[in-house]
């Protein structure tokens, strides 16, 4: 009797394991590979759940694929600072997605909109002051590390029964080379003096629709924000506007990773065979080498700000190309050099 009951247990497991086990609907941050992915607004590694300025999500590390860079949203409570602070040798780019208040980059303080964007290069104090309504912002750092102080600040945070001193924390920064310490004029409340044009020593804030037209047309749909031209260590990054039913081609990059985030509309990302619908908020990472093409929804014009992680593509639209009067191999001809090949441009 037991020898039957034993067979019907191991047939049931065997049963079991081959069906495999009920999966979650939510995806996860996925592990270390060189393939890229999309994660939902609300997917990532999510830390600080506890802190008073708000949590933050880590969305793309080297832990994920990235050799070059770290990327994350921060979700910033009403009245709440990002405390003035440096990075010693990796540049920091803010993108406010929803929200204002003001940034200190250097010494100088600046009002911080919706599509405000925040480059501050390495060995710059800077900080962020919220205002009284909740601010959404994404924060690359090339190299990445940023990452690690987040992960380290977090678990010491919930070991802790008390609240992180001063000193703690910046022991915690100093292991990743950033320090918390700034000089006692530096603060984000030291309110006066315009915002840094761009430059290669300072960092600067540009407002919504403020950079280089790089676009084709002259209409501001492509604008880079920040490049190696304006001081980057070889990051460079795009705001871009795609307008309803359009695509941008079946392509990849020799060089560079590509790291996209959807500000605004649906429309679809493929990377390698794989379709997927994107919408507002998603992260999508696509590594180097990849094919993929990002395509706006017929009814929706598609808002997206995307980095790479080194130079090149900034400067093939320096071109202004229009591709629509041009065969694919003349294209691929003059775009090769900076590290972009097309397959097709449909």
């Amino acid at each position: 009797m037991r020898i039957v009951i034993l067979l019907a247990v191991l047939i049931f497991l065997g049963l079991y394991s081959s069906c495999g086990a009920p999966e979650s609907n939510e995806r996860r941050l996925p592990e270390a590979s060189r393939s890229g992915y999309v994660l939902a607004p609300k997917e990532g590694e999510v830390l600080m759940t506890k802190s008073k300025r708000g949590a933050i999500t880590i969305k793309v590390s080297p832990k994920t694929g990235s050799s070059e860079l770290a990327m994350g949203t921060q979700r910033l409570s009403p009245g709440s600072k990002i405390p003035v602070h440096v990075h010693y040798t990796a540049d920091e780019i803010l993108f406010i997605h929803r929200g204002s208040g003001h940034g200190r980059v250097g010494d100088s303080v600046a009002e911080l909109q919706e599509g405000s964007t925040m480059f501050v290069p390495a060995g710059v104090w800077h900080g962020v002051e919220n205002s009284d309504e909740v601010m959404e912002l994404l924060w690359y750092v090339t190299p990445g590390g940023l990452d690690e102080f987040f992960r380290d600040l977090d678990s010491a945070t919930v070991a802790g029964t008390q609240k992180l001193t001063p000193e703690e924390v910046e022991e915690i920064a100093h292991k990743h080379g950033d320090s918390y310490k700034p000089p006692s004029a530096l603060t984000v409340e030291a309110r006066g003096g315009a915002a840094h044009q761009p430059s290669t020593s300072r960092g600067y804030v540009l407002k919504y629709g403020e950079g280089e037209d790089t676009s084709p047309a002259g209409d501001g749909s492509y604008i880079t924000k920040a490049s190696p031209r304006t001081g980057t260590q070889g990051a460079v990054m795009f705001y871009d506007e795609e307008t309803a039913g359009e695509t941008s081609g079946i392509h990849y990059h020799t060089k560079a990773d590509e790291f996209f985030y959807v500000l605004e509309g649906r429309g679809t990302i493929m990377i390698g065979d794989q379709e997927t619908l994107i919408e507002a908020g998603d992260t999508i990472v696509v590594l180097v080498g990849e094919d993929h093409r990002i395509t706006s929804s017929d009814d929706d014009p598609l808002r997206i700000v995307y980095l790479l992680d080194k130079p090149g593509l900034e400067e093939q639209f320096r071109l202004k190309l229009d591709r629509t009067k041009m065969t694919l191999d003349e294209f691929n001809k003059i775009v090769e050099k900076f590290g972009t090949v097309y397959k097709s441009f449909e």
